[in-house]
């Protein structure tokens, strides 16, 4: 966590605040609606998308800025642990006006945070890491010589939640619809069965979507 905390300190808001990179249990801004105490685990652990905050970006060289009032953000129920997320023309186009607005300049990029709503099974289970392979251009956080990005989680035997932020530049055409995201698994230790198991998981967000 530290390593990519580290990585992400060049993305910051306009007011210099930056943009976090993966938090544990009760540190994002919604922690009152983070654990749905209506789902429960049996056998593992489960990473459920519990929210998706997206914020429009300008990249330039190594810097990203954000602005911390144009943002979208969208909010999850039940138990899935991989989700998509379809904005349409419409929708894209207010997100990047937000952006136009509050700072004068043309967004080329876009930082996108996922809550993860980790719950276990109370049995001393626990989680041990998420492992994704981007879909677009990703570049914050930087990918391993496997092609994938990993994030190690620390080994919590109760419910909490966990916030992931990446960087994704806007392709050139932007006319049509396009799509980024990290899909993958998550690792976990299941204390039932005494191995170590995974589940899918991800997000994968299209922009200008139309059926």
């Amino acid at each position: 966590m530290k390593r990519f905390l580290s990585l992400l300190m060049a993305i910051c808001l306009m007011v210099t605040i930056c943009v976090p990179g993966a938090s544990a249990a009760g540190t994002t801004d919604d922690a009152a609606t983070a654990l749905d105490s209506r789902i429960i685990v049996t056998q593992g652990v489960r990473a459920f998308v519990g929210m998706i905050k997206i914020y429009p970006a300008l990249r330039t060289g190594s810097k990203t800025d954000i602005n911390e009032k144009a943002y979208g953000r969208y909010y999850f129920t039940g138990s899935s642990t991989a989700k998509g997320l379809q904005l349409s023309p419409a929708e894209t186009e207010t997100l990047l006006n937000k952006y136009r607005t509050a700072t004068g300049n043309e967004p080329n990029a876009w930082v996108i945070s996922v809550r993860y709503d980790l719950v276990t099974d109370g049995k001393g289970s626990y989680g041990k890491y998420f492992e994704w392979e981007p879909w677009g251009d990703l570049y914050e956080p930087k990918v391993e010589s496997n092609g994938k990005v990993k994030e190690i989680v620390a080994p919590y035997t109760g419910d909490s939640s966990y916030t992931y932020t990446s960087a994704f530049s806007m392709p050139e055409d932007t006319s049509g619809t396009y799509r980024m995201g990290l899909q993958g698994g998550f690792w976990y230790y299941c204390a039932p069965a005494a191995k170590i198991l995974s589940i899918q998981s991800g997000f994968l967000v299209s922009f200008n979507y139309t059926k």
